[in-house]
């Protein structure tokens, strides 16, 4: 039951090795800060660091949604801390880390844990949200499942062509974690599948079409 617990509080609070690209095409392996930190550093990243000498815009420079974000997880650790008499810490990684072994201690019920797994899994799906966004990247072949070449969109109430998407974001095993979406009939695949079934080039049109000839602009 605890597995999970320290599975996801050491993504919170371990460095993260990563494999990056030297300028000459070799690989490095280079290592990231703990999440929590990387948080953090997000709000200020961009504020000036001198004191009263610092221009005033500089001092405004604060990502406040990343200081929003860090507030309540930061308050949220004191919280646990204090129930739990642990003593206050440096910063959020080491409360986080001194919390868990005290909570382990104290005998919680299951749907506890369960609770603070969720809450902390959350975490760390905001934390990489905030810190490395989504991409997305139109596709030129149509839907492999609808046979759609083009897209209406509601919102603007306009009809565009392209609708297959591939959605990624900028971290390790970015391959693995893309996915593909038809904007025509809603449809989901990882990257991967979809890339199978472009390539294998799926005439859905011919098996399929009552479906293709209900979607598009027309």
């Amino acid at each position: 039951m605890f597995d999970q617990l320290h599975k996801v509080v050491d993504m919170l609070t371990l460095g993260e090795r990563v494999s990056v690209i030297r300028d000459d095409g070799s690989l490095a392996t280079a290592v990231h800060e703990p999440l929590l930190r990387r948080m953090e550093g997000s709000i200020r990243g961009s504020v000036g660091k001198g004191t009263s000498s610092a221009l005033a815009h500089e001092r405004s420079m604060i990502d406040g949604d990343a200081l929003y974000r860090f507030q309540l997880m930061s308050n949220q650790i004191r919280q646990w801390c204090a129930s739990l008499g642990v003593a206050p810490a440096r910063d959020a990684v080491e409360g986080l880390r001194s919390w868990v072994l005290a909570y382990e201690q104290s005998f919680p019920e299951k749907k506890s844990v369960e609770f603070r797994v969720k809450t902390l899994r959350a975490w760390v799906s905001s934390i990489h949200t905030k810190l490395d966004p989504s991409h997305k990247q139109d596709l030129p072949d149509p839907c492999p499942e609808c046979g759609a070449t083009e897209w209406w969109n509601p919102a603007t109430r306009e009809c565009h062509y392209r609708p297959l998407v591939v959605l990624y974001r900028d971290q390790p095993g970015l391959v693995a974690t893309a996915t593909g979406h038809c904007r025509a009939c809603d449809t989901t695949w990882t990257a991967r599948a979809l890339a199978l079934l472009i390539e294998r080039g799926s005439e859905v049109e011919n098996r399929r079409p009552e479906i293709s000839q209900g979607l598009g602009c027309k």
